[in-house]
């Protein structure tokens, strides 16, 4: 459980910082029949949806290397398929609407500067005196505390660090981009189709409301994380758990989930203590401010000098590893390709198939050969929290 070395000794502190970077991963869910059918369309051969929305999205990704790059960037760690999956589901398997959600995502990625917030990081935003972004994090407003019951990791944010007049609202997206991009890293990598299907990847959020107060409230940032979730990230909540809200709050949650889809709130859980938080996240998780035994207090740990001279110069061995994790992603592109415009009939429909998951199953792998040239470092890192597959640090 990585939340003892994230969490030291010591006293939260109360430097203003945003509210709700984790509202992002509430995500559309569907009834339990609605599912069944989802998981009917899903075969894992015959995956008529996805054969479609290759069809009718690739075309555009393929004239347009700009969307192409921002799309592989996307993918990270996660076979190309897992990422069109979770777009397809939140759309209920329609790949029209599916095809131009993940164009209008690829372009408001692109239109964010995504990859330039990942690329920057913390290093980047301290040496050049970007004091919100770095105070943000140095409160601990939006932290990983470890993993729940269902091993979903947990994002904890507490409300009441939010301080709406001293962060902008640009200051305040590019860290919920942050966040977004930086917390992915720690679901379980979905390599292939099968895995896409079978072990859906998602978050657990727990709000921590219990020092909320009406100064700490922020509509349009909520509205933005909402459009977030709706659009940019979607299937990322397992559950999202909004603890301790006192009675000024309801008056709150009355505006708020008028901009929630029926779907998303079904996923929002309401607890008071401890006993109710047990249902989600076990004991020894929980911090002791709230009722259990995790005694460890949020300790940030500063960037170091040179930290991210991978990401900036060039080298052999970098050009060498991103010629290879492209070259995987070429093959999976061409495959997939392939595959969607084979019909189910046909002898070699299976044998595409696998061709499309060996690929994406070496580009989701090589990906943590090449992290450290496409992203900066993190407080996660340096406290040796992120692992990759293997189970070593990267």
């Amino acid at each position: 459980m990585f939340s003892s070395r994230l969490w030291s000794k010591g006293n939260y502190s109360t430097a203003a910082s945003a509210v709700a970077a984790g509202t992002f991963f509430f995500r559309r869910s569907q009834s339990s029949t609605e599912q069944e059918d989802i998981r009917n369309s899903l075969h894992y051969a015959t995956c008529s949806p996805l054969k479609s929305m290759i069809k009718k999205t690739w075309p555009s990704i393929q004239e347009n290397s700009t969307y192409r790059n921002s799309f592989i960037h996307f993918a990270k760690c996660d076979s190309p398929d897992a990422i069109l999956i979770r777009f397809l589901k939140s759309c209920r398997m329609d790949p029209d609407q599916a095809s131009l959600k993940l164009l209008n995502t690829l372009k408001w990625r692109i239109e964010s500067n995504v990859d330039k917030v990942v690329e920057h990081g913390e290093l980047f935003a301290k040496e050049n005196n970007d004091e919100q972004f770095i105070r943000q994090l140095r409160t601990g407003k939006v932290t990983m505390l470890g993993r729940d019951l269902k091993d979903r990791p947990i994002c904890y944010i507490r409300a009441h660090l939010h301080q709406p007049s001293k962060e902008t609202q640009k200051s305040l997206r590019e860290m919920t981009i942050w966040a977004m991009e930086t917390i992915r890293l720690f679901l379980h990598s979905q390599p292939t189709l099968q895995a896409s299907i079978d072990d859906p990847q998602n978050v657990n959020v727990l709000f921590d409301l219990s020092k909320f107060s009406l100064s700490n409230m922020d509509y349009s940032f909520v509205k933005y994380l909402s459009s977030c979730l709706e659009l940019y990230y979607p299937e990322s909540l397992g559950v999202c758990i909004l603890h301790k809200s006192p009675w000024i709050f309801r008056s709150i949650w009355n505006i708020i989930k008028g901009w929630i889809k029926p779907e998303i709130t079904e996923k929002i859980v309401f607890t008071q203590n401890s006993k109710d938080l047990e249902k989600h996240i076990g004991r020894e998780v929980i911090p002791a401010s709230l009722g259990g035994d995790n005694q460890h207090t949020y300790e940030y740990i500063e960037p170091k000098e040179n930290e991210n001279q991978r990401v900036v110069e060039d080298s052999y061995e970098k050009e060498i590893a991103l010629g290879r994790y492209f070259a995987y992603y070429n093959e999976w592109e061409q495959h997939a390709l392939h595959w969607a415009q084979t019909t189910n009939e046909d002898a070699l429909n299976e044998r595409l198939r696998t061709n499309c998951d060996i690929a994406g199953t070496n580009f989701s792998k090589e990906y943590w050969r090449v992290d450290k040239y496409l992203r900066a470092r993190t407080v996660y890192d340096r406290l040796g929290l992120l692992t990759n597959k293997s189970g070593q640090t990267v």
